[in-house]
């Protein structure tokens, strides 16, 4: 057998160790296997051979090493935000079946509270992070032995929550409706902000997270704040904020034409036996349509209504009848407010009433393929628009009148206008055909 001298030096297994004296200190690693150690005293004048006629040699003594159990630690926030106090309680198990107890620290600011005989609950200080130190304390045979502290860190993120608005309400005119945003742990008081007259913001106490938006019942026109929520710290820490627009009022709508009619010496003129779309476009529009009605006169409605009214529908233009060729379309719904509507023409200079001719600006309807129609798709569009068979220079106009966006277009080809930073809602395109006449399409940006 080899030999080791020396009293720290471990024999590995299988192997014997030979000290010299009378004592041997072990001492079992932390997490490593159960150990069994054989300890039996030789004469140094005699054999190693054990037998009863043998005196100068012991009897073998079996002592028996359990191992340190591991520690798992668990419902322990990896971060805590500034200001948060929401207080958690630690989950501590051993990986053996002994009795134990636990004493634990925290580091300054932090604090602990107890519970007998059961877990302990720590709350955050709010302004920084901390260790959770755990020292267990173990029942061996009777004696209390002190094991291996078990250290969690808890790191500090300076940021406090931002509140979230979860409750944002659409109100008719004459209605008051509570806004409400998620409670930020720390916070001291919360405040409201973004809504201006015709609107009221209440707030009754300057700690609560809600607020209640009233919209007057004369509201006649359509509005859209931005209502914001602050959320202000007991700690120190920076506010923080969320905001989202809230919709009041009726909104507006239009009955949108495509293709578009062409302004003949200031008559809307179409092909005669044409097909045309009209489709309801609204802005800011609350609730959801019913009892949609079409009247159409002097003209046939190719869109099968049978199972309902559509905010869509198709029609064909009467044939070329000099004196007798106007038509019209008109639709009466019910919005989402129990407002009975009639939507205004997309274009404002239109009357109601549209003719069917049999040439556009000179140019005769049977011009086919070599003198095709301009047009702008999708709509409603994400973000871009095809630009198809228009020429010069492209103009897109908001609501509002205002050019947003403008754009050379080639002599040959379609093109693509970007319309990504545009807010949604409607617009107005403006170009020319091939021809050299002004032409003006409307277009929905929806996100």
């Amino acid at each position: 057998m080899s030999a080791f001298n020396g009293p720290s030096q471990p024999a590995p297994a299988g192997y014997q160790m030979y000290r010299a004296g009378r004592s041997i200190n072990v001492t079992p690693a932390v997490g490593e296997g159960d150990r069994v150690v054989v300890a039996r005293f030789y004469s140094r004048y005699c054999s190693e051979t054990y037998s009863p006629g043998n005196p100068l040699v012991s009897l073998p003594r079996q002592i028996q090493f359990v191992r340190e159990p591991t520690l798992t630690v668990s419902n322990v926030p990896a971060t805590v935000r500034c200001g948060n106090r929401t207080a958690f309680t630690p989950s501590v198990s051993a990986s053996q079946a002994v009795a134990v107890s636990y004493a634990y620290s925290v580091g300054t600011g932090w604090t602990t509270g107890s519970v007998k005989n059961g877990p302990i609950m720590v709350t955050p200080s709010g302004t920084n992070g901390t260790t959770l130190t755990i020292t267990p304390t173990y029942n061996c045979g009777g004696t209390s032995v002190p094991g291996t502290p078990k250290a969690v860190a808890i790191g500090f993120d300076a940021t406090q929550p931002v509140p979230t608005l979860v409750t944002i309400p659409e109100l008719c005119p004459g209605q008051r409706k509570i806004i409400v945003a998620t409670q930020v742990p720390g916070a001291s008081s919360y405040t409201w902000s973004g809504v201006s007259a015709p609107l009221t913001l209440t707030q009754n106490n300057p700690t609560d997270w809600f607020a209640y938006i009233t919209a007057p019942a004369n509201l006649t026109t359509s509005v859209r704040p931005v209502v914001r929520v602050t959320a202000n710290s007991a700690y120190g820490c920076a506010a923080t904020y969320s905001e989202a627009p809230v919709k009041a009022g009726y909104g507006n709508s239009y009955l949108d034409i495509y293709p578009a009619p062409v302004n003949v010496q200031g008559v809307p003129t179409v092909c005669a036996n044409s097909v045309l779309t009209y489709r309801l476009l609204e802005s800011q529009a609350i609730g959801t349509n019913t009892e949609l009605e079409w009247t159409a006169y002097n003209c046939t409605i190719l869109t099968d209504l049978t199972y309902g009214a559509p905010p869509v529908i198709q029609v064909q233009a009467p044939s070329y009848n000099p004196g007798q060729n106007g038509f019209w379309v008109k639709l009466r719904y019910k919005d989402g407010c129990g407002e009975y509507r009639l939507p205004y023409p997309v274009n404002g200079t239109w009357q109601p009433t549209i003719f069917a001719g049999n040439s556009i600006n000179g140019q005769p309807c049977s011009a086919g393929p070599d003198n095709p129609r301009p047009t702008a798709y999708p709509s409603p569009a994400n973000e871009s628009l095809t630009l198809k068979n228009l020429r010069g220079t492209a103009e897109l106009y908001n609501a509002q009148g205002r050019v947003v966006r403008q754009q050379q277009l080639p002599a040959v080809g379609p093109a693509t206008l970007d319309i990504r930073a545009l807010p949604a809602g409607l617009y107005y395109l403006k170009g020319m055909d091939a021809t050299g006449q002004a032409v003006r399409q409307t277009v929905q940006v929806q996100h």
